[in-house]
């Protein structure tokens, strides 16, 4: 499909992006009024940067109303991610955990050809739909499940935290005849010889993700994985960001790890396992550690 024939974006979603990107007021207002309206559920095609490739996301999407907005998404992750993957001479099968629309796994792909295999799990069913577009070029080179993870498999209900956040501040709770299936990576039947990559963004599951994906770790001959760190998440579910990293110490060994923040642009390093992570950062509420396994 070349660009000439994609549906074209509302013009009222394109006012509202102009008159933001311009810095007048009315923008946000406009896009309140069409979300009251139901008009930004609908998902249109938006190019990458900076290639020619495109996604489809929601009207709706964090974010997507800003024209810069994949230029500058998780973009100091990726570039860690993606230089820790160059140093493994090898090709690797990446894990996307809560893939939402696909984004992520989009960008890593259009800057690392490493990658061979994807799976990725979704719990919400309309994030899911829309991953499902993204990705259905990549045929059997693709894994998608619309399920949570977890150390367990079994079922479970995504849950507000509070009556005021979106459907991306959702987490999985167990629930016997919950409508969500719970999966566990250690089940997934994975390409033996590729070495791994890991986006665990899940909402404070990221411990127990870890735990059910142990031996999937434990036997991979290298592995990158990034995992968000929330103060809020944090606080809510009462555990140190840092004991997934300690967990991966025990079962690999040392680790080589940075923090990265996008909204301040900065990556740091000489991070201590031994001392609280916020306690070793600037004030900001989200950080994306990533790490690899050290050679």
């Amino acid at each position: 499909m070349n660009s000439e024939s994609l549906p074209r974006l509302p013009l009222t979603f394109e006012l509202a992006r102009k008159r933001i990107a311009a810095g007048k007021r009315g923008g946000y207002l406009i896009l309140r009024t069409l979300a009251g309206l139901g008009l930004l559920k609908k998902a249109y095609q938006f190019p990458l940067h900076p290639t020619a490739d495109r996604v489809w996301a929601p009207l709706d999407w964090p974010g997507i109303e800003e024209y810069n907005i994949f230029e500058r998404y998780e973009k100091d992750a990726l570039q860690a991610v993606n230089m820790a993957m160059t140093a493994h001479n090898g090709d690797f099968a990446l894990i996307d955990c809560g893939a939402d629309v696909g984004v992520y796994s989009k960008l890593l792909l259009n800057i690392n050809d490493q990658i061979k295999h994807v799976t990725a799990f979704e719990p919400n069913e309309r994030s899911f739909s829309i991953l499902s577009k993204n990705f259905a070029a990549l045929g059997n080179h693709t894994q998608l499940f619309c399920a949570a993870v977890g150390q367990k498999a079994g079922y479970g209900k995504l849950v507000s935290p509070s009556a005021l956040t979106d459907s991306h501040s959702k987490f999985i709770v167990e629930a016997a005849e919950g409508p969500i299936k719970i999966a566990r990576i250690d089940d997934l039947s994975l390409p033996s010889h590729l070495a791994l990559v890991l986006k665990l963004d899940i909402e404070g599951a990221e411990y127990e993700a870890l735990l059910g994906a142990a031996n999937t770790i434990s036997q991979a001959s290298y592995f990158v994985i990034q995992i968000e760190a929330h103060r809020d998440v944090a606080r809510r579910i009462n555990q140190e960001p840092l004991d997934s990293l300690r967990l991966l110490r025990e079962l690999v060994g040392e680790l080589d790890w940075v923090a990265c923040n996008d909204k301040q642009g900065k990556t740091y390093t000489n991070l201590s396992l031994d001392r609280p992570l916020f306690e070793q950062l600037p004030e900001h509420d989200i950080y994306d550690l990533v790490v690899w396994k050290r050679p």
